[in-house]
């Protein structure tokens, strides 16, 4: 069995050092999209639960249904014309920012820190909108194939290199009079025992 062993490491070790590594770097998907949010644009807003807010809708059209489901929404925004950007949700002076975002909109929300009063801005925003791709599957890029970082000729090798191993193995376990250097040779020369 150390011999087995020995020779099938030995095969291994030939073929993992003698394929040519592939690295695949995925293309960025992720867009951004600016906006600028004057004072004017909030109106006051009451949800479901009977919350009130300030709220400033966003138009971007590169939402579509399909990346609302499936994508990603970063938001940002900016007091110094784009000089620093804060996360959202975030709260600047009092002020506590939010923001949902279906297909073709993301609305932003203002109320106070504790929640309980709507609260409007008074200072124009600039907005930072960053559209995560979810690994190509949601419309800015084609779907990827295959194993990540794993190239088909390694692959290939790999499931080749475990089905002789089941194979000697099985052979071994049916045929224990023959010494594995001869059932190893049998099974890289392609014959079969019976």
């Amino acid at each position: 069995m150390k011999k087995i062993l020995t020779i099938l490491g030995c095969v291994i070790l030939f073929a993992a050092t003698s394929c040519t590594k592939q690295y695949v770097s995925p293309a960025t998907t992720n867009q951004t999209v600016y906006a600028d949010v004057p004072t004017t644009a909030w109106a006051l807003s009451t949800d479901n639960g009977g919350v009130k807010s300030y709220a400033a809708p966003i138009s971007v059209s590169l939402i579509s249904n399909n990346f609302a489901q499936y994508g990603g929404i970063i938001v940002a925004i900016s007091y110094d014309g784009g000089n620093t950007y804060e996360q959202l949700p975030e709260t600047y002076a009092g002020i506590a920012y939010s923001y949902t975002y279906n297909a073709g909109n993301v609305t932003l929300y203002a109320q106070s820190s504790d929640g309980t009063t709507a609260v409007q801005p008074t200072l124009p925003i600039k907005v930072k909108i960053i559209l995560v791709d979810s690994n190509g599957y949601v419309g800015f890029a084609s779907k990827q194939k295959g194993f990540p970082g794993i190239s088909q000729g390694t692959l290939f090798l790999w499931i080749k290199m475990e089905l002789l191993f089941f194979h000697l193995l099985n052979n071994r376990l049916r045929n224990p009079g023959k010494g594995e250097s001869a059932i190893m040779k049998q099974i890289l020369h392609g014959y079969h025992f019976s």
